[in-house]
């Protein structure tokens, strides 16, 4: 009898097996075992992210719907199932305020998200008013109306906003007592309140909370960068912490000119929009200083290696009366060849230059923290990043 073939999905947990049954043929189709192990490492971890908001039994659950909602969007046409897994997949989108949102889908309750049916009612009523106010004014044509009545109507729920965050409440929640509690043992786990403001049912973490810690470790992320990308090993660690520092403030001003120039577009709180505008700019920090790197001579020196080495492979059919395209096949894949070294080598230096600035600054904190121990006074000399 032949030998059955082993599933797939039999090396993970039953849980993950239950959450991919929507998409259990897009897991299979995958021909490389290393890459089936790494989309699992990345169902493995949003398990375990939803098992903190909508607890253990619900998790497995809420990501099957999450696929099975996404896989019918697309009509079940997916032609890059890793890219698809990893982009459009297993991310959760959030359409409001609440952590438990997922596409306006509410994990907790399996129903519509109460949050985002009121933004909307709210939204509506409020872009009535304003459409109401408009009647009254000089404008010519529809298009020039409905252009008057989007501006007006943005310009006024950013101005709710900003006012609900000077009152310390949550964007389109309603204002409650936000002493801490724990949860007993009938709650769910979208009970528990925020751990830092105490902002109840939070599942442990406000979104304002949240995006705060976000945006602290993206400004740490990009002064780490922007001194790594041109690290020189003779500078002293004063140097290297004080560069650190100056550019999380350059970072902090730069993010705040975007906001105040409303360059995000988006309709959010201030901490998200930070947020959005910092990724944003941390990703060109990379993209230019691996483009940097990549023109240097120790990128061009792996390229010509990397190109030489395909050459010599392709050595005895370049010595046969090979056709003009086989001719040119090898010369795009020795080029192919050379861009990914030149790429390589561009990450590798810029992680070890990152690297080596992170336990500089581990080193100089371990040095505040050691001289405020001895002599009972704050050190001058703070964490980078930190205000």
């Amino acid at each position: 009898m032949p030998e059955a073939v082993p599933d797939p999905l039999s090396f993970l947990s039953a849980e993950a097996r239950g959450a991919l049954v929507p998409v259990g043929h897009l897991f299979r189709g995958l021909t490389r075992s290393s890459t089936r192990r790494w989309i699992a490492t990345r169902v493995e971890a949003e398990l375990l992210r939803l098992r903190g908001l909508v607890g253990p039994r619900a998790a497995g659950p809420a990501l099957a719907l999450r696929l099975q909602r996404r896989l019918r969007e697309d009509a079940n046409r997916v032609l890059d199932p890793v890219g698809w897994l990893l982009g459009r997949g297993l991310p959760q989108r959030t359409a409001c305020w609440s952590v438990l949102c997922d596409d306006g889908w509410d994990m907790a309750r399996q129903e519509a998200c109460r949050a985002c049916a009121a933004r909307a009612d709210d939204t509506r009523a409020l872009r009535d008013q304003v459409r109401a106010g408009s009647a009254a004014r000089e404008i010519e044509s529809e298009p020039d109306r409905h252009r008057y009545v989007d501006r007006h109507t943005h310009a006024l729920v950013s101005q709710r906003i900003a006012l609900a965050l000077a009152r310390g409440a949550t964007p389109g929640r309603p204002r409650e007592a936000t002493g801490s509690r724990i949860p007993g043992p009938e709650e769910p786990e979208t009970s528990r309140p925020c751990v830092r403001c105490g902002a109840p049912d939070a599942g442990g973490h406000c979104p304002e909370c949240l995006y705060r810690v976000k945006f602290a470790a993206l400004v740490h992320a990009y002064a780490v960068t922007v001194v790594a990308r041109r690290y020189d090993p003779a500078m002293t660690s004063q140097d290297t912490l004080r560069q650190v520092a100056l550019a999380a403030d350059e970072f902090r001003d730069r993010v705040e000119r975007d906001i105040g120039a409303g360059k995000s577009g988006h309709p959010g709180a201030a901490f998200a929009e930070r947020w959005l505008i910092g990724s944003r700019l941390l990703d060109e920090l990379r993209r230019a200083a691996h483009a940097e790197i990549a023109r240097g001579v120790h990128a061009e020196q792996h390229a010509r290696t990397a190109r030489l080495s395909v050459l010599s492979q392709c050595e005895a059919r370049l010595r046969l009366r090979c056709s003009v395209e086989e001719r040119q096949k090898i010369s795009e894949q020795a080029k192919r060849a050379a861009d990914s070294a030149r790429k390589g080598i561009a990450r590798f230096f810029l992680q070890r230059n990152v690297a080596t600035v992170e336990t500089i600054i581990a080193k100089g904190v371990e040095g505040v923290i050691r001289r405020t121990e001895q002599t009972g006074h704050r050190s001058p000399i703070t964490e980078p990043g930190a205000r």
